[in-house]
């Protein structure tokens, strides 16, 4: 591998080895104003791939080029070229009142949440050195009704600002690279928000996701936070016990040998985020008709869906499992 790099610049170099490998990196002086460094890596056996496997770039010889001294001044980089794109306009505090109504605290940070990821179009343009790291002003974000990772948080952040409410973009890669790069590079992808006063690292743009709820792919992740003092953190790990789920089943038996029913499910992280993802999928009544053709005795019924957080199912003619989780779906 050669990359010439141009001397103007400071550059850190890295090459991150293994000991079975045989890796050569020389520096070498050349005319004029530039430098070149030859990184040459030989013996490297290859890897088959496996399901769920991280990324190659956390186990594999590493080359690595960057004129950053510290993570920090990635984060830096972002919040001043995003900052004047938080506008806090007499609409969006007019918004931000209508969609929290008297809540206060972290449940108005809530209702902003789930009018974003409800309300605003995700189009995915992923963050990286050629797409830029400025985002549309808030008020282009509302106006389009769309946007990629970073209007959602620009946006979401001027709804909570409007409520005094402190929130910074989180720069994340959202994918199956999980080690910290040896150097700092902007290699991240994505974009999310943090609630500092609540300790709360929030997905906007995943539509189906609960408020304060991440994927794994998003699950122990290294983050730098573009806040007014940049810090690097880490997203918190999954646990078993956030990830589960619960069932209730009530049968009654009348007399003339008649039985009615209720069953209660409550569902939590990712699969609670796959489960509404499923019922958000189609219309109500397919549903509906996808469920109960699931079972052998069929029957007929319909889904009420009263907000993101509930669904209720009607069946008729049929005991039928159906489902409350903690976005909540409950049979009657």
């Amino acid at each position: 591998m050669n990359v010439m790099l141009r001397n103007e610049a400071s550059i850190n170099v890295m090459l991150r080895n293994e000991a079975s490998i045989n890796v050569m990196l020389r520096n070498e002086a050349s005319i004029n104003v530039s430098r070149i460094i030859t990184a040459t890596i030989k013996n490297q056996a290859g890897r088959q791939r496996e399901n769920s496997m991280v990324n190659s770039i956390d186990i594999s010889p590493l080359f690595l080029f960057s004129n950053l001294d510290n993570w920090e001044e990635i984060g830096a980089i972002y919040s001043k070229q995003s900052r004047d794109k938080i506008l806090v306009t007499p609409d969006m505090i007019a918004l931000a009142n209508k969609i929290t109504g008297n809540k206060q605290g972290i449940e108005a940070a809530r209702a902003i949440y789930n009018w974003v990821a409800q309300n605003i179009q995700y189009v995915a343009i992923y963050l990286n050195e050629s797409a830029g790291y400025v985002p549309n002003s808030s008020s282009d974000v509302l106006q389009n009704g769309y946007g990629d990772c970073k209007d959602h948080v620009v946006l979401m952040q001027a709804l909570l600002k409007a409520k005094g409410i402190d929130a910074y973009a989180v720069l994340v890669d959202w994918g199956d690279i999980y080690e910290k790069l040896p150097l700092p590079a902007p290699h991240f992808n994505h974009a999310m928000i943090y609630l500092p006063a609540y300790k709360i690292f929030a997905n906007p743009t995943a539509h189906d996701a609960a408020f304060g709820e991440l994927d794994t792919s998003l699950s122990g992740k290294f983050v730098v936070i573009a806040s007014d003092k940049v810090e690097i953190a880490y997203t918190p790990k999954t646990t078993a016990e956030q990830n589960r789920y619960t069932i209730t089943n009530t049968i009654k038996i009348s007399a003339d040998g008649s039985i009615n029913g209720e069953a209660e499910m409550k569902f939590f992280g990712d699969i609670d985020d796959s489960t509404r993802s499923y019922f958000n999928s189609d219309t109500p009544e397919q549903i509906a008709n996808q469920l109960l053709s699931s079972t052998s005795e069929g029957g007929t019924g319909w889904i009420e869906k009263n907000d993101i957080n509930f669904y209720v199912f009607h069946v008729e003619s049929l005991l039928i499992v159906v489902l409350k989780r903690q976005i909540s779906f409950k049979t009657s």
